[in-house]
């Protein structure tokens, strides 16, 4: 049991903020809406001010990093608003969608022709090619045929990649 300083009444020690004194969540909770309600003006004008802004991020982010509770918490209160809005958030995506299709387009064209995303493809593409992976292995099956991807079979994806094994050390013995 722990005495809040403010309303005086003994509480048990999960009624108070770790490292908020001795005043209990119920007061503290009161004594921030007392403040923001007689400073509301003060506070939003700082909240405009993009150092402000930056060093709130750079605070929330190194948090993020390295106090898992501030993370636990962030998460659940995410996770709380998202079901809360859930069909709001629907409607407001879908919108997105539709009214930036071209835009999202534009970008992602641009970045497609920037020379380090180039450079990424192709070390990907290397990497899927001589790993033999699934997906690799399945574009060789679609190439020039009419299947789709999700009509080939796995124990078919397993004999072509035997086959390119086998024409690769054939190639390499040449």
């Amino acid at each position: 049991m722990k005495t809040c300083k403010k309303c005086k009444v003994d509480k048990s020690i999960t009624e108070f903020y770790e490292g908020k004194g001795r005043v209990c969540k119920a007061c503290y909770r009161l004594s921030r809406v007392k403040y923001y309600t007689a400073n509301k003006e003060h506070i939003l004008a700082k909240n405009k001010n993009p150092e402000f802004r930056k060093k709130a991020r750079e605070l929330h982010a190194y948090k993020m990093l390295n106090d898992p509770e501030y993370k636990a918490r962030y998460s659940a209160k995410r996770k709380r608003f998202r079901d809360k809005n859930k069909d709001e958030l629907r409607a407001y995506n879908l919108a997105y969608i539709k009214n930036n299709t071209t835009l999202r387009k534009e970008k992602k064209k641009a970045k497609r022709s920037t020379p380090e995303y180039k450079a990424q493809e192709k070390e990907y593409n290397l990497k899927q090619k001589t790993n033999l992976t699934d997906v690799y292995v399945r574009q060789q099956l679609i190439k020039h045929t009419s299947l789709k991807v999700a009509d080939i079979p796995q124990a078919l994806v397993e004999v072509k990649r035997i086959q390119l094994k086998i024409k690769e050390l054939v190639n390499e013995k040449r």
